[in-house]
């Protein structure tokens, strides 16, 4: 059981009652007709859970965290002040885009990277200026780089007329 079954009970309940007393669903069979294509997240469930349940409490209140955060491309673990603003789920596993003080702007971190993390009780605003969708439009995916590059690709025929009418 993790932090997220009582809501998605939650919810189920709510989308239950507003259906009309006619419909009747049989979950059994739904598997048989849609299927998800949706893995488990990545890092140990257990704190997982707790980190996300900390992190979503913080940023209903607006307050900063302490984290300490392993960064896998150096192979170091640094503690970091962050005023979090936002967590999302990507391709498997869960991220918090808030802003580092040590780095003083906006970043993206790992949540299962995530070792502690304490709420200092200081509060903060997200600035009116940021917006998510356009922190992440330049984004690979998550990954989020200093400057837009350029990229050509080739494609042989093969393959070139259905992504030509993707165009």
């Amino acid at each position: 059981m993790t932090s997220f079954d009582n809501q998605l009970k939650t919810a189920i309940d709510k989308l239950y009652g507003m259906l009309p007393d006619t419909i009747s669903l049989d979950l059994n069979s739904v598997s048989e007709l849609i299927s998800f294509d949706v893995k488990p997240p990545r890092g140990e469930e257990d704190r997982l859970s707790s980190t996300c349940e900390k992190l979503l409490q913080v940023i209903s209140n607006r307050t900063t965290v302490t984290i300490e955060y392993y960064t896998a491309y150096r192979d170091e673990t640094t503690v970091r002040d962050v005023d979090p603003y936002h967590l999302r789920y990507h391709h498997g596993a869960w991220y918090l885009i808030g802003y580092c003080h040590t780095r003083d702007c906006v970043r993206v971190f790992a949540i299962d990277r995530i070792i502690s993390c304490n709420d200092t009780g200081n509060t903060f605003d997200i600035p009116a200026d940021f917006f998510l969708e356009a922190f992440l439009q330049h984004s690979f995916g998550i990954e989020i780089g200093s400057e837009p590059v350029e990229v050509k690709v080739r494609f042989d025929s093969y393959q070139a007329r259905p992504i030509t009418t993707l165009l």
